[in-house]
């Protein structure tokens, strides 16, 4: 596995003598750090013949005297190989009128990186389905019968995909922008550097496929998200048999619209999987069926040959009870997803 690394020192991001005040003082010098970085990370991509997306800003804390900031980068090994994520952390203050980022800013772009914002689903059984003799939970027609399924080793995003990173993906050419750029309660959500860390909404299933296979990778089977979000132990909700609550999930209404990702550790899957339940409704590969659990295949199943409707779990912040993991919904993959729904990408192992 090859690994490649450049690395920005604070003396080559030295942002010169600014008279700045204020939070648009640090905007300025914010930008100031993204050209530096863009520059460097050209000049290195260039020598090392490793052709590269885009290099933005995609969040950003700041006041009079300190910023954070996360840039993301795309690269790719070869001109015919996916576009690959890689992301980095530079912390900038202003000492006597001038801004200096007084940390390294680096960028290893290896698969090793990945793993920050994935995670391994080691190969195995599972029940897959509602459990009728669970007094805790109910069960829908189309989650019967309850079945044992084999699954490969996979891994699947941590997070649903955010704007940042679809945002990347329409700059690149490869992904059409979502339907509407608001959110339910909000105006200007997709592409406002305020909700880069919020899901993506707005896609049908056809936009979700083209963005994780520009990732190299593709959207979970439903039986690898159900595996994801509920282990091996038979719970109904990811973080066990107790009804959601507040600090469990975005479900409900209880926050009116979409929250940023991973805002709700507490709700994490036993594999540490964030927001499985509610924020989302996440599209799957799946064609839907009602009747499909009856007749899977028991290793690795991949959902009917065809269908009309394909399938989405998980729920989203306007649910109550169909946050449950074994909550099946369906819609016609050439229709977007509404203020509701978003998806999240998984890779074979």
């Amino acid at each position: 596995m090859r690994s490649f690394i450049f690395l920005l020192t604070w003396t080559t991001l030295l942002i010169g003598a600014l008279a700045l005040s204020g939070c648009g003082g640090t905007t300025t010098a914010l930008t100031q750090v993204e050209s530096v970085a863009e520059t460097a990370f050209n000049e290195w991509a260039v020598h090392n013949g490793e052709p590269y997306q885009d290099v933005q800003i995609i969040q950003e804390s700041n006041d009079e005297s300190f910023a954070t900031v996360r840039i993301l980068a795309w690269f790719r090994p070869t001109a015919d190989a996916p576009w690959e994520e890689r992301e980095a952390l530079v912390d900038c203050r202003q000492v006597g009128g001038s801004w200096q980022c007084d940390r390294e800013l680096s960028f290893a772009l290896s698969e090793g990186e990945v793993g920050r914002r994935s995670i391994t689903i080691p190969a195995g059984s599972f029940q897959m389905g509602c459990d009728r003799s669970n007094p805790a939970g109910s069960c829908q027609d189309d989650e019967l019968p309850l079945h044992t399924v084999t699954l490969n080793a996979y891994s699947i995003d941590k997070y649903e995909v955010t704007n940042a990173r679809y945002q990347a993906c329409v700059d690149a050419g490869a992904c059409e922008p979502p339907q509407e750029a608001g959110s339910y309660t909000r105006d200007a959500y997709f592409g406002n550097p305020e909700f880069a860390d919020y899901p993506v909404i707005q896609v049908t299933w056809h936009q979700a496929n083209a963005f994780c296979t520009w990732v190299g990778a593709r959207l979970p089977t439903e039986a690898e998200w159900e595996k994801a979000a509920r282990g091996t132990d038979g719970r109904i909700y990811p973080w066990g048999d107790q009804p959601p609550t507040q600090e469990l999930a975005n479900f409900d209404r209880n926050v009116g619209d979409t929250t940023p990702v991973g805002s709700y550790p507490a709700g994490a899957s036993p594999y540490g999987v964030m927001d499985m339940a509610g924020n989302v409704w996440e599209w799957v590969s799946d064609w839907y069926d009602s009747d499909y659990y009856s007749q899977s295949p028991s290793e690795n199943p991949q959902g009917p040959a065809t269908g009309g409707s394909r399938v989405l779990r998980g729920g989203s912040w306007s649910l109550d009870s169909d946050v449950r993991s074994t909550y099946r919904s369906y819609y016609s993959p050439s229709r977007w997803s509404g203020y509701y729904g978003g998806f999240r990408c998984v890779r074979s192992q």
